[in-house]
Parts: structure tokens; sequence; C-alpha cells
């Protein structure tokens, strides 16, 4: 999986802290603007999250003319992400299991070698199964059909199109208009409802 660099990991809880102490002084001092800045936060994400969605689904439907190459896996596994949430009082705990499907393959171009763990544009957790059967269909040291952007051939992807991913494709969107909808709760509807009152 993807990590921060060693500096932003190091940054990070100090954003976090600066972030909280900063919203912390917003609400003691003006709470309905508190508010209206985390909705327009919230409205933020949820245009980045459709955005983000929009742009692989353009590139998924171009990588349907893309130009194939045989390419070689070199490592295919599933990743797991646990994450743990305490209930109050530590009474009740949550815990939840994401699963990725990481495939690396390596490919030549013209004489010039790329590698890539790209199998679609869009990444998203599956579930345990799915994920182990797309693992299944890309075994290490098997060969496979890489299809890579003409224009910039270090970005390859193994499954073209949007075919049966377009459903994971979906719930950018979903996740998106989420957020948008709570942004604009907390922008504009809270503070025009405590105005009526």
């Amino acid at each position: 999986s993807e990590r921060l660099s060693p500096l932003a990991e190091k940054l990070a809880p100090f954003i976090f802290v600066l972030f909280i102490a900063g919203m912390a002084y917003l609400v003691y001092r003006d709470l309905l603007l508190a508010m209206r800045s985390v909705g327009f936060m919230l409205v933020a994400v949820g245009l980045l999250a459709a955005l983000f969605t929009a742009r692989s689904i353009s590139r998924a439907c171009r990588s349907l003319h893309w130009p194939v190459v045989e390419a070689t896996v070199t490592r295919s596994e599933v990743f797991t992400q646990t994450s743990t949430s305490v209930g109050r009082g530590q009474a009740v705990s949550t815990t939840m299991h994401e699963h990725y499907p990481a495939v690396w393959y390596e490919y030549t171009v013209q004489g010039q070698r790329y590698r890539s763990k790209r199998i679609i544009f869009f990444r998203t957790n599956y579930a345990r199964a799915d994920a182990e059967a797309v693992v299944a269909r890309y075994p290490a040291g098997g060969r496979v059909t890489a299809y890579y952007d003409p224009a910039s051939p270090k970005v390859a992807v193994l499954e073209s199109g949007l075919g049966a991913n377009a459903r994971r494709y979906c719930k950018g969107f979903a996740v998106g208009a989420i957020f948008l909808l709570i942004g604009l709760l907390f922008a504009w509807g809270v503070p025009w409802v405590s105005r009526l009152g």
C-alpha cells in the first residue's frame, strides 16, 4: 500500500493538532462560523471525490483504445487494512477489515522498461473473496496483457474500460455526494435554521 513520505508522516500529527486547536478556538469565538467552515471543507472533499472519480472514469474509457503490451507479474497478493473504533466508555469496539488486491508487473515499451501496480483506475476496497479472486487471475510469474497510455507509457492498467468495475466507480460519486450534502447542510442549512429561531 502507498505510504506518506517520512516528512509528511512527521508533520501530519502537528497539522492535525493545529487544525483541532483552530477549530476549537473558532467554536469558542463563533459557533456558526465554525459550522460553516466545517461545511465548506466537507463540500471541498465531496467535490474532490467527484472530480477524482470522473477523471478515473475518463481514463478508464480512453484505455479501451490504448495499445497492449505483454507484461510479467512480479508480485501478487491481498493487502488487508484493519481499523478498530472504540465506543463510549470502551465497552463496545468495532473492527473493520478492508481488502485490496495488489499486483505488481513489468513491461517494456520501445526498449524502456516500466513497472506498475495499477489494476483499474479507481482504487477501492474489496470483499476478501473478491480480492483473492483478482489476485488469482494474476499469479506471480505469470504473463498478462497490460494496456498503456501511448502519450505516457509509464501509465498502464491491467483491466481497461469500466466493465465489471463500473459499480466500483459509482462508489466514488456516492461518497462525494454524501460529503457534499452534509457540507451544504453545515454551511448553509444549520445557520439558516438558527437565524429563523
